[in-house]
């Protein structure tokens, strides 16, 4: 018996129909095994885009955009989901980009390229100010007078026992 090798070319490792993130389990007189699908991190690269949520988002639009803003064919995008956003007004999409060596390196320096220069390439996906998490001045720093309290009577009581 030993290993065995089966190709099934209607279950794509990349693309729109991808299997990647699936899981397998083998049968045989029983459950033999199971595992995650995984693609090999040295053929592609994982890349994320935060923007204000859409109505309905499109896998299939997305592709389309983000390949021509990035001047790749569709087939080298996999793996396009959304996730939620900290800001309830934004969504994230994450996908992978195919390519191997320089087919690799071009892309993600051109995703960077684009988003630092013409972030509008990437039509209603482009990132958004609205998106970035909100701060208001020092309020991260800022420290209740209970626990503010509670310090200062310690290093009082330390210094009356004359610890430091």
């Amino acid at each position: 018996e030993g290993r065995q090798l089966y190709n099934d070319v209607s279950l794509p490792l990349f693309g729109h129909n991808s299997v990647v993130g699936h899981g397998i389990v083998l049968h045989r007189q029983g459950s033999i095994g199971c595992a995650n699908i995984e693609a090999d991190s040295s053929l592609f690269v994982e890349k994320s885009l935060e923007f204000v949520k859409v109505s309905s988002f499109s896998k299939a639009h997305f592709a389309d955009v983000l390949s021509k803003a990035l001047n790749i064919p569709k087939w080298r995008l996999f793996n396009i989901h959304t996730e939620e956003a900290e800001n309830d007004k934004c969504q994230i999409a994450k996908f992978g980009i195919i390519g191997k060596g320089n087919q690799l390196h071009e892309p993600e320096r051109e995703f960077k390229e684009v988003l630092n220069s013409n972030p509008d390439a990437f039509d209603k996906y482009r990132p958004s100010h609205d998106c970035a998490p909100e701060t208001s001045g020092g309020r991260h720093n800022s420290v209740d007078i209970f626990t503010l309290g509670t310090v200062v009577m310690a290093i009082l009581y330390a210094r009356k026992l004359k610890v430091f």
